[in-house]
């Protein structure tokens, strides 16, 4: 006999932190007229409309909540303003249009508190979203986030639709993007003291530390986020965020993901060279107090601890590397990197069975298998959504991959190779056919 649910909520970037969040939120309480269905984008890709419309056939929502965004931090953002607007408009757009289509009862959408103006009266609270512009180091991503807003006003006005946002302060947790290049302060804190920890080096921090920030823990938010779908019915934005006085500064955030890992504290540098971006954006959480008035947060030094000992658990499968936005310039850029990949080839199968001769820890084998085979990462992204790329050109690296993986003898290298296989054959099925 079919289940028969009230409510089947579709969650858009259902891979990622805050979906992997409200997952393990949901499992940890389910409810038996509620159906959640977490898409990441191998089975949803938000810039490709028929994908879009398959999704929304096959599960027939009720509700959704809109995760997915192209999203990174401070150095990602700046000298990529156009790309980061372009294609999350169209990601929300595309969203949107299809909720509409299908009668989605509610649909809450993810925004950031980046959306707000540069210049402004603090703490920050929902009615100033528009009251000028944004912080100039990401007005591409913040600009694209605001006009969800405005997307949401014009389907209430004009249709009835419930839609509406909800805007996180800085979200860090288990699942979280781990990546030098385009992480957050947290994660990218995290990864540091890592690295620091197990190389002997010195901890470095870019900027003075002094700028401050709100933060809340991923699990927590997804418990909010969750109770929007449920209960949020306004189109106003809702602030979601720890109350002002937990505001702290980004040293020392450093400080206690130091503790975390037990490193020495006095070995952390401040590389001044280096920018501080927006010096505070503190907003007020009275609205959200005012709707559910016993709030209670995971205090941050438990939170921190938590998320420190998921990526040291996970070292190997955590979102480390480089993000595939230099793929995203022309399709001839692309293919000469794939031809790049195809002819390098023999390289990999190398460095994967190195001679015996050869002075290899067996963490060194592990990190030049995963560094080589990064692009593969990369081309997969791409593939995922859809930019300027086809099965043709990534499965023959894909297989190439696999064959010199399944030829691995260290013993040592089994979850590392078996991992990265299973990824594969989960998000394209038997490479062989």
């Amino acid at each position: 006999m079919q289940a028969f649910y009230i409510m089947i909520t579709l969650v858009t970037g259902g891979t990622g932190l805050i979906g992997k969040a409200v997952e393990f939120c949901i499992e940890q309480a389910p409810s038996s007229d509620e159906h959640w269905i977490f898409l990441g984008s191998k089975d949803l890709n938000l810039l490709d409309e028929d994908s879009v419309d398959a999704a929304f056939k096959k599960y027939n929502p009720t509700h959704v909540l809109h995760l997915a965004a192209l999203v990174g931090g401070l150095f990602r953002n700046i000298g990529n303003n156009l790309n980061m607007f372009m294609l999350n408009m169209r990601m929300n757009e595309t969203l949107l249009k299809y909720c509409h289509k299908y009668n989605v009862k509610k649909c809450v959408s993810c925004l950031s508190t980046c959306i707000f103006p540069d210049k402004v009266t603090y703490p920050i609270n929902e009615t100033m979203v528009h009251n000028g512009p944004p912080h100039n180091s990401n007005y591409g991503y913040s600009y694209a986030k605001r006009m969800l807003d405005v997307l949401n006003r014009g389907y209430n006005e004009q249709y009835g639709c419930m839609f509406t946002s909800v805007v996180p302060t800085n979200v860090f947790g288990p699942h979280d993007n781990f990546n030098l290049q385009d992480c957050h302060v947290i994660p990218g804190l995290i990864h540091k003291v890592y690295k620091a920890k197990h190389d002997g080096g010195d901890f470095v921090v870019w900027g003075t530390g002094k700028p401050l920030r709100q933060y809340i823990y991923s699990r927590d938010l997804a418990k909010l986020m969750i109770w929007c779908v449920r209960n949020y019915d306004s189109i106003e934005p809702l602030i979601l965020s720890v109350d002002e006085s937990e505001e702290i500064s980004i040293k020392d955030t450093a400080l206690k993901i130091a503790k975390a890992f037990d490193y020495d504290a006095d070995k952390i540098k401040f590389d001044t060279t280096k920018s501080d971006g927006q010096f505070k954006k503190t907003v007020s959480n009275q609205k959200l107090k005012s709707l559910i008035p016993d709030l209670k947060f995971t205090p941050i030094d438990e939170a921190i601890q938590v998320t420190c000992d998921w990526f040291q658990e996970n070292y190997l499968i955590a979102r480390t590397r480089r993000s595939t936005l230099r793929l995203w310039k022309t399709e001839i850029k692309v293919q000469e990197e794939l031809n790049r990949m195809l002819s390098d080839r023999h390289t990999l199968k190398r460095s994967l069975n190195p001679p015996n001769d050869r002075p290899f820890s067996e963490w060194q084998i592990i990190e030049e298998a995963a560094a080589l085979l990064q692009p593969l990462e990369e081309a997969t992204e791409v593939l995922c959504l859809d930019i300027y790329v086809t099965i043709s050109l990534v499965f023959p690296i894909l297989k190439e991959a696999k064959s010199a993986l399944e030829s691995v003898p260290t013993e040592s290298l089994q979850f590392f190779k078996d991992t990265f296989l299973n990824t594969m054959n989960d998000r394209f099925g038997d490479l062989d056919q």
